[in-house]
């Protein structure tokens, strides 16, 4: 394969880890912003129980589209440490407290310990919803020009930004709360399944107001694959129809059908704002400009090629091992 389709080839590759970290993600993170919603420890246990054996598997998607960054665009990975240092420092910093906390809320039976991991699991999972979300919207609304980046990090907390933020704020509480309801049975599920129609009509109140905002105050639609395809321009629009979609399943109390359409609708958020910055990585940089060499490329191509399949049938595993649903009566 020629150097440019192999750039393209890792481009689309990069596009999928970074989405895939995204939505993997959103089961923790948004169990972790109900966590203080236990009313006991059989609760809390419960809903930690159901995010245990996976969050480890979406922060592997994360450490592979860093790794991936540095290798296969090493002037991309050095823009965006240089520029976004402190927002990428926060972010490892969530996930660092997120899992501590997770993992070590009920090692101790001091409450103050326990109130104190919950308190940080809690925060972290709403900062890193915040963050993934304010990152996000600024590379698509940015990516797709010549201008650099002026480094700022306060310049990332513009109305679109923080909106950005909120929406993945609310995708990650609606994950969460249809999640658990998915893979536990008890009063805390009870209690908060009504909560997802909120955070749903949130979400499909926000999505065009962003898509409309991606449109206004950025080149994300006039770019070469809405131009050159203009099929491609059912990806907003479904991107924006399917959190409608949500609040009607939640309505109808079809939950699994509302978890997937919820998904789908952040999936289609990524895959529209990848599509419109291509073959911009950041401002003012293109991929065909930060690549690496040929040789460095088909060396990962191949690497890639016989990992990959290895992690996803492993994630597939661990989905289908640990299907089945957790009940309050496991943990008296």
């Amino acid at each position: 394969m020629l150097h440019d389709g192999l750039g393209v080839l890792w481009y689309v590759l990069l596009a999928i880890l970074w989405s895939g970290f995204v939505l993997l993600e959103s089961f923790t993170s948004g169990v972790g912003m109900i966590f203080r919603s236990a009313r006991s420890e059989t609760e809390g246990r419960m809903l930690q129980y159901t995010v245990g054996p996976y969050w480890d598997g979406s922060e592997v998607w994360f450490i592979t589209a860093g790794g991936a960054t540095f290798a296969a665009f090493p002037l991309i990975f050095a823009e965006m440490f240089s520029n976004l240092y402190i927002a990428l420092f926060l972010l490892l910093f969530m996930l660092i407290i997120r899992a501590v906390c997770m993992e070590l809320v009920y090692k101790d039976d001091n409450l103050t310990w326990q109130r104190g991991m919950a308190w940080g699991w809690v925060l972290s999972s709403y900062g890193l919803a915040l963050l993934l979300g304010v990152r996000f919207t600024n590379l698509f609304l940015r990516a797709g020009t010549e201008e650099m980046q002026d480094g700022s990090f306060l310049g990332l907390l513009n109305k679109p930004g923080i909106l950005g933020g909120l929406f993945f704020i609310a995708f990650y509480r609606t994950s969460g709360i249809l999640w658990v309801t998915l893979k536990a049975k008890g009063d805390v599920v009870d209690r908060k399944r009504h909560e997802a129609l909120y955070t749903a009509v949130a979400m499909a109140a926000m999505a065009p107001i962003l898509m409309l905002a991606f449109n206004w105050r950025s080149n994300l639609f006039s770019g070469a694959a809405f131009t050159a395809v203009p099929v491609l321009w059912l990806l907003p629009v479904a991107s924006v129809g399917l959190p409608v979609a949500t609040v009607i399943l939640l309505l109808r109390r079809r939950f699994g059908w509302a978890f997937v359409t919820n998904l789908g609708a952040v999936a289609l958020f990524m895959v529209t704002g990848f599509t419109g910055t291509f073959p911009y990585m950041v401002a003012g940089i293109t991929l065909f400009e930060g690549m690496a060499s040929l040789k460095t490329l088909q060396v990962m191509t191949i690497v890639v090629g016989i990992f990959l399949p290895m992690i996803l049938a492993y994630q597939t595993w661990k989905f289908i091992r640990f299907r089945h649903a957790i009940e309050m009566s496991y943990f008296e």
